[in-house]
């Protein structure tokens, strides 16, 4: 990946990852020319205690008052022949920050940084982290108890033979992780990123991370984004986590899974294809998907991957609205939903009993998929989420031209099940296929159709034990191209966009 228009007490034991390494070989020539560049640096003798730069330096409003060259100041093989994970180490400090010109950098062991005000890993030209065979940690590369982290423009080779690689950062104030593409499919269980923030206002922003090959489904356990729980009934993640145009594809666990989120999870641009169980994860006050490209379409998976071939269950929900922690609310904005012919799916935007409300606008699902509701709104666990429990769809464009049937056990585009409070308003439903109803609702009160368009061949709308208002509701289809419901314009950005 060109980067020319880049912006740009620790552990005493480590485990070492010697073994054979498999990763595929970079381009002769190049390769060629970065070992003579090792030698020269081996010759000079630089690995010794770096001399490092006084000058202070800002990138996204992190500053740092010391920059070590990691080759010319630090000693690292640019060439990949020599481990450098003690040196990163050895090299760390507060307020500095680690160059790494152009290169690709081994890394044998973990890499702990731990206790830092702020501390800062940038890569300079096509700089790469090519990591042993044997990595299958969540803390391969990790950050801890420091304040501020700021990481960019260096890639993962994860092409050797059992690896699987993640990077760890819990931080108390803010983390900034940009241009960041992971190379190979991760052939373990340990999650790609674990981010966490522990100060409520804290923000941590995940900019242009990449991981088209994500892992092994026959391996259960890898997620692309994992926050998890600090107890059952703790979170571990308070703060803001913000992934702005990332492309996360084919991990077999979740793409971003973050419904043990104490804190806002918020997606701004990106694709998000073909991850098991959900690619989107979350929910909660403050939580969105924006602008977002989110698909199950497993014909379109990499020819090396075993999705179709597995035999783990495989689930693609596009989108799954949950929380862990009665955390209710959020959006669903400017974003596309597709489920390809031929691909397992529970629904294209899932609600299940760890969720409450949520509103979904000018959005377009399509469903290709039999069997598949466009959208499922299951029963809320009462006992653990406050109303509101109803769904909103605003300007909405659903089109479904899959056969009946499926998960929900009822023919229907959209399905909401004691969600009371559920609103429909100027949206457009289109089904073609014989027996297809429109909106189902079940044991639900206080909801409402208005200015929309239902062209199904089934019922419009099917009401047990759930009486429903309806106001100017048409079959007046097919709906018209594009994002949102009856006008298929595709509006602005709202708050929050790039």
């Amino acid at each position: 990946m060109t980067r020319d228009d880049r912006h740009v007490a620790r552990g005493t034991e480590r485990e070492s990852n010697d073994t054979d390494d498999e990763r595929s070989p970079m381009p002769v020539d190049r390769r060629s020319y970065l070992r003579l560049a090792g030698a020269a640096v081996a010759g000079a003798g630089l690995l010794t205690a770096p001399d490092v730069a006084a000058a202070a330096t800002e990138y996204h409003g992190f500053t740092f008052s010391t920059t070590v060259d990691m080759v010319e100041d630090a000693g690292c093989d640019p060439t990949g022949g020599t481990d450098c994970s003690t040196i990163i180490e050895d090299a760390a400090a507060d307020d500095t920050l680690l160059v790494f010109p152009e290169g690709e950098y081994r890394i044998a062991n973990p890499v702990v940084l731990d206790g830092y005000t702020t501390v800062g890993v940038r890569g300079e030209g096509e700089a790469t982290f090519a990591w042993d065979s044997g990595f299958d940690r969540n803390k391969s590369f990790a950050v801890e108890a420091t304040d501020e982290f700021y990481y960019e423009g260096i890639d993962w080779d994860i092409t050797a033979k059992n690896c699987a690689p993640g990077l760890y950062f819990e931080v108390d104030s803010r983390a900034h992780v940009e241009d960041l593409e992971v190379v190979g499919r991760g052939d373990g269980t340990a999650n790609a990123l674990n981010p966490f923030v522990r100060d409520p206002d804290g923000t941590a922003v995940i900019r242009n991370f990449v991981a088209k090959q994500g892992s092994d489904w026959d391996e259960t356990g890898r997620v692309g984004a994992l926050v998890f729980r600090e107890s059952e009934n703790v979170p571990r993640n308070v703060g803001t986590i913000r992934f702005e145009d990332c492309h996360m594809e084919e991990f077999e666990n979740n793409g971003i899974y973050a419904a043990a989120s104490g804190g806002p999870i918020q997606v701004v641009g990106g694709t998000y294809r073909n991850n098991n169980r959900a690619s989107l994860r979350f929910s909660g006050p403050e939580s969105f998907v924006e602008d977002a490209v989110v698909e199950a379409d497993l014909s379109t998976v990499d020819p090396d991957s075993n999705a179709t071939t597995t035999d783990n269950p495989v689930n693609l929900r596009p989108i799954w609205w949950q929380n862990s922690f009665g955390r209710n609310g959020g959006e669903i904005r400017d974003t596309e939903v597709v489920v390809a012919e031929g691909t397992n799916s529970a629904g294209g935007v899932v609600f299940r009993r760890q969720s409450g409300a949520c509103t979904v606008r000018d959005t377009s699902i399509e469903i290709r998929a039999d069997e598949t509701p466009a959208v499922l709104g299951q029963r809320p666990d009462r006992d653990v989420f406050d109303p509101p429990f109803g769904i909103t769809l605003d300007d909405v464009r659903i089109t479904h031209t899959g056969d009946a049937g499926g998960f929900t056990l009822v023919e229907t585009v959209g399905f909401f099940v004691n969600r009371d409070g559920t609103e429909i308003t100027d949206s457009c439903l289109h089904a073609t296929e014989s027996g297809m109803n429109g909106l189902t609702y079940r044991d639900s009160t206080d909801c409402s159709i208005t200015d929309t368009t239902i062209d199904v061949p089934g019922e419009q709308v099917v009401e047990e034990d759930a009486p429903v208002t309806t106001t100017d509701v048409n079959d007046d289809g097919p709906c018209p191209g594009g994002r949102g419901g009856k006008s298929g314009e595709r509006p602005g950005k709202g708050p929050g966009g790039n």
